[in-house]
């Protein structure tokens, strides 16, 4: 198919203009992927733009994932070596570079992690422990805010140093924390846009800097200030073209910059606008609803900011409010399976949209109960289990045994205060050293060395060692039935996620990519570990 066949009006517009930059501002449902793949496609059929030069931006990987297969779907030859993905996958894969870990020195092993009454979660829990062990910065919460202060200033680039601490203390606590990040060769998620964009702007002959010929960006306006500016510098020697639309905003609780797509012009001199208003995808009623609450916003306007398709059907709007959450769970699992058995709707074409992960989960537990196929997409839920913890923390130190922020985890596992004293004592040896902190556990659990007051942490790691070799040798199904089983409640998600990968690691190829074995032959790989 013709990057053109079918492309009229506005969307035609979008995808043929050569103007640069290009500022297509789109309402919800009004076409805006459809012509901006269009764009793509026209860019490698008549352009023939080299397609590992095109970095398009997404705010998700599905969307990314969904591009691809879209252009697939049109004939778009070379189409699958775009760079399509989040913003955050790049500047992960940019800072994996051994150039990039040597100027930077740090290490892109983002800190898992997720926050629970105020209060960071998982790996991060441990790091809030030693943090205290030496310093008292205050409780668990209030770090947590410190931290989070940190983020919002990285991600709005109120200053060029991470962190941007004023006050002393704050000053102390951000020293101390970037100290435990370094010898735990670990990052926060909020580090990775601000640290990559460090990186380019002080390597000017940088290969990133001049890596893409055109760069696409989505949902625009769901950008900070420093991913904003680490795009400009991305597109710096091509073309760019953004799309996104300030009304849709819903991520200023992350330190998004809507306020960028307004002003972009002011930035970017001869910027081209394209508008896309006509919401194709939802009942007419529903588009007047939501331009009511759009120009709710906007006193003085009087035109329509989004237009219902014509001969769209009016839809159909339920209020409905219940006196509990149990009766609210119950109310729409009872819609939910009308729906479904009644009105033949697919299970996958409904979306169920809440504010708080408590209502969530008991929506999806009722509508679970009746057989009908529910999934919630809580990203906390996976981790948020110690079961489900402790054997993602074996997974990784199988994986790798000299992962520092794992290792941290699993001896601080089952202790209120995360063993914190006796890991200081334990880490100032090895800062002193230049050891590692697996090699100063094994030679302490082997008895070829002596420390005082480090016994629990010993005892933690002789455990971790005899699990570990426990593994050792297991194929992938018995590895995750060994830990995920089927009757482990809160390994439930995990082991779904685990069970629905298998599938794609079945095959796989030799180092010397000259032979392949099935699944039940692959072995989990030998690791250095010594039982004691």
């Amino acid at each position: 198919m013709a990057w053109d066949t079918d492309l009229n009006g506005v969307a035609l517009e979008i995808a043929r203009t050569n103007a640069n930059p290009l500022r297509v501002m789109a309402g919800p449902g009004t076409g805006k992927s459809y012509a901006m793949k269009r764009r793509v496609a026209r860019l490698l059929e008549v352009e023939r733009a080299d397609p590992a030069r095109i970095l398009a931006v997404t705010f998700t990987r599905n969307a990314a994932g969904s591009m691809v297969e879209d252009l697939h779907a049109l004939g778009v030859a070379g189409c699958e070596n775009i760079r399509a993905g989040t913003l955050h996958s790049f500047c992960f894969g940019l800072l994996a570079q051994h150039d990039v870990f040597n100027y930077l020195d740090r290490v892109a092993r983002p800190l898992l992690t997720f926050k629970k009454s105020g209060v960071l979660q998982y790996e991060a829990n441990a790091m809030l422990d030693d943090l205290n062990s030496t310093v008292e910065f205050g409780g668990k919460r209030e770090n947590t805010k410190r931290i989070r202060a940190f983020d919002a200033a990285w991600a709005r680039l109120q200053s060029d140093e991470a962190g941007w601490p004023i006050n002393p203390l704050d000053r102390q606590f951000h020293n101390a924390l970037t100290g435990w990040l370094r010898f735990h060769e670990g990052l926060l998620i909020g580090e990775l846009i601000p640290e990559a964009l460090r990186y380019l702007r002080n390597n000017a002959m940088a290969p990133a800097r001049t890596a893409f010929d055109h760069v696409i960006v989505d949902e625009y306006q769901d950008l900070n200030r420093a991913e904003q500016d680490l795009i400009d510098l991305l597109a710096a020697n091509g073309t760019l073209s953004i799309v996104g639309d300030v009304d849709q905003s819903i991520y200023r609780f992350r330190h998004a910059n809507p306020d960028g797509i307004v002003s972009f012009n002011n930035t970017h001199a001869a910027t081209h606008d394209e508008s896309l208003d006509e919401c194709r995808r939802c009942p007419t009623r529903v588009v007047a609803m939501a331009d009511h609450l759009i120009r709710n916003n906007h006193p003085t306007l009087q035109a329509e900011r989004l237009r219902p398709m014509a001969n769209r059907p009016a839809g159909r709007v339920c209020i409905v409010q219940w006196p509990t959450i149990e009766d609210e769970a119950a109310g729409l699992r009872d819609f939910v399976v009308r729906l479904v058995n009644q009105e033949q709707c697919p299970p996958g074409s409904i979306l169920i949209m809440t504010p708080r992960r408590q209502l969530g989960y008991a929506i999806r537990d009722r509508i679970a109960e009746t057989g009908i196929a529910v999934h919630s997409f809580y990203h906390e839920e996976a981790l948020e289990n110690e079961d489900a913890q402790r054997a993602f923390c074996l997974l990784t130190l199988l994986a790798n045994p000299r992962d520092r922020v794992a290792l941290r985890w699993w001896l601080a596992d089952g202790s209120d205060s995360g063993r914190a004293g006796a890991y200081a004592r334990l880490r100032q040896r090895c800062e002193n050293s230049g050891e590692h902190p697996w090699d100063a556990l094994s030679s302490l659990a082997d008895g070829q060395s002596q420390m005082t007051y480090v016994r629990a942490l010993v005892e933690r790691f002789r455990e971790l060692r005899q699990r570990l070799q426990a593994l050792q040798g297991l194929d992938l199904p018995a590895l995750v039935d060994h830990l995920m089983p089927a009757d482990l409640a809160g390994c439930t998600v995990m082991r779904g996620a685990a069970l629905l990968a298998i599938p794609s690691q079945t095959m796989w190829r030799s180092s010397s990519m000259r032979s392949a074995a099935p699944l039940r032959n692959r072995r989990c790989p030998n690791i250095p570990i010594t039982c004691g």
